[in-house]
């Protein structure tokens, strides 16, 4: 073979544009992270009545989640090519991606009822190419967040508010039987969607997080609480949902019982999922065979259990016993229902 034949023979290196859209769409649940914060970004600087800049700082949480993702992509990853070319140049997307949307922005003022409809939109946007990701990507993992985690969050956040610790009022779309909306309950599938992937990228970074699922299960909710450290305060001050007036403001308006509830509920969900995961096998990202996905749905009433455990006996202990906000709105619940028979 000459060397002009060989050199013929050798296979066209694909552009820039299609090597970043293939990168954008295999780790896009990353990206999610990204474009919610930019959008939640948007929404303080842009339609609350004026810029709220004390609301828009915590940004850098969901950034720093995503940078970190692709420090820990780029340096353990087989097969890229430029690890620190990649490292940058995602960092520097997202960072002028955030930039762009703090320097573009134009005011325009909304109303409660508008910002509920944009929250909803912009869930179920998001939404759709996370299931789309999840299909293509491992068929199996769909019936593990969008089965397993779909129940689990229709039950959390429906308990939540049944027992009066907040409300979420005046949204479009409702299932028939629950009193949240379905884009809050969807919202706790991207939520344990994006926690997991992230949590995946550190388990093949660091051997000794892939041997223990209870600490797998720690980096996968304080994920979830980084993320929430930028989403709740947003959706308190739009008014997305409205507290319990007996829970006093712990950070930028939301009531430290938030933060704690999302721990409570997001390690026990990672311990079941990581737990049936390494005890089948199953590697990081990889399918899940329908008998796996089967114990995860089985397990998670007792995932629900043990959040109820460590959120109750957390605020026992924040609040210094059994007479704080906590035991008040629960005690009028269970008044509520002995009243009810």
């Amino acid at each position: 073979m000459t060397p002009e034949s060989a050199a013929v023979a050798l296979p066209a290196r694909p552009s820039t544009a299609r090597l970043a859209w293939e990168e954008f769409a295999q780790q896009y649940p990353a990206w999610m992270v990204l474009l919610l914060a930019a959008s939640m970004l948007n929404t303080t600087l842009s339609n609350l009545g004026g810029p709220r800049w004390d609301l828009a700082w915590p940004t850098v949480f969901p950034y720093a989640m995503f940078v970190a993702f692709y420090a820990l992509r780029a340096g353990d990853t087989p097969g890229i090519h430029r690890p620190r070319a990649l490292l940058l140049a995602a960092s520097a997307a997202g960072a002028l991606l955030l930039l762009g949307t703090a320097v573009g922005r134009r005011p325009t003022p909304m109303d409660r009822q508008s910002l509920l409809h944009l929250y909803e939109v912009c869930n179920f946007l998001a939404f759709i190419p996370l299931g789309i990701h999840a299909w293509t990507h491992g068929r199996g993992t769909v019936g593990v967040f969008f089965g397993a985690g779909l129940l689990y969050g229709t039950a959390l956040e429906n308990g939540g508010i049944f027992m009066g610790y907040f409300a979420e009022m005046a949204y479009r779309l409702y299932l028939p039987g629950c009193v949240a909306p379905l884009a809050t309950m969807l919202g706790w599938v991207m939520v344990i969607y994006a926690c997991a992937f992230l949590t995946w990228q550190a388990r093949r970074s660091f051997p000794r997080l892939r041997r223990s699922a209870v600490w797998s299960s720690v980096v996968f909710a304080m994920c979830g609480v980084l993320f929430d450290l930028q989403i709740d305060p947003i959706a308190t001050a739009s008014g997305c949902w409205t507290w319990d007036l007996r829970l006093p403001p712990f950070y930028l308006g939301v009531p430290i019982i938030n933060y704690v509830a999302w721990f409570s509920a997001l390690m026990p969900f990672g311990l079941g999922l990581f737990w049936v995961q390494d005890r089948h096998g199953i590697g990081e990202g990889a399918a899940w065979p329908r008998k796996a996905q089967v114990e995860l749905v089985l397990a998670a009433p007792l995932c629900l259990g043990l959040a109820t455990v460590m959120f109750f006996g957390s605020m026992a202990v924040l609040e210094g016993g059994l007479s704080g906000p906590t035991y008040q709105i629960i005690g009028d619940f269970g008044r509520g229902l002995m009243g009810m028979r």
